[in-house]
């Protein structure tokens, strides 16, 4: 090959992120995607990953950071996951599927501390889908959790129709898509505080107030001053 053409060969391959071996010790299959410095694996061994973190993928790969529908082995919860958020959880040991995880999450915290996370009633329905509504999501169904209050939300993002299991208060923040705007989060924070301040939850006995509500924050004036300061 003349000398000009391989420079120029090996520049565009670079460009692009060399196509490797996969990075499995022992492993000889081409990886499945490109990339510079980071590991990279064959089809094979991102199923093998995946069923490692408990997961079916339903979907066919397209590339480490592109979402991929997969169920758990373990619930039967139906998800988007992108494989790296996968492998970075199975490298750190931690259940990938957020069903699962929360659901111990909200066990952990009875067990190690005596109280729980959850709201201490059931939301309203009317409530729930306005709220859900507001941030962006479509409801597709009520995960129960092992006490009233500790339920979670399997929903689909109305812009890129990514399904994810949230917590409400991770609702209010809307899909990590970039099509979710700073306007429509502090419009969802707003009509959820109208609903914690309202006659109907405030006979709830703060069922819906605080963190449950508003993600780390305990009010909404700490989450809006959260949004204006990223």
């Amino acid at each position: 090959m003349v000398p000009w053409r391989a420079s120029s060969l090996l520049l565009s391959l670079e460009e692009g992120g060399i196509v490797k071996v996969c990075s499995t010790p022992g492993c000889e299959n081409p990886a499945a995607y490109r990339t510079r410095s980071k590991p990279a694996y064959c089809l094979e061994c991102i199923d093998r990953i995946m069923g490692e973190s408990g997961l079916v993928r339903l979907e066919p790969f397209k590339g480490p950071r592109d979402w991929m529908l997969t169920r758990c082995k373990r619930c039967g919860v139906e998800v988007h996951y992108r494989f790296e958020y996968i492998l970075h959880k199975h490298e750190i040991g931690e259940p990938v599927c957020r069903a699962c995880y929360w659901k111990q999450w909200f066990r952990d915290s009875w067990t190690q501390y005596g109280v729980g996370q959850g709201a201490r009633g059931m939301i309203p329905e009317a409530v729930l889908l306005d709220v859900i509504s507001t941030c962006g999501y479509g409801l597709l169904n009520v995960i129960p959790g092992d006490k009233v209050g500790e339920e979670l939300y399997r929903v689909r993002c109305c812009s890129c129709g990514r399904i994810s299991v949230e917590r409400l208060g991770d609702i209010v923040w809307g899909c990590t898509c970039s099509k979710t705007a700073r306007q429509q989060r502090k419009a969802c924070l707003k009509k959820l505080n109208s609903y914690a301040r309202s006659e109907t939850l405030a006979a709830m006995d703060d069922a819906v107030t605080g963190r449950n509500l508003f993600g780390p924050y305990r009010t909404v004036k700490e989450a809006m001053a959260a949004l204006d300061a990223e």
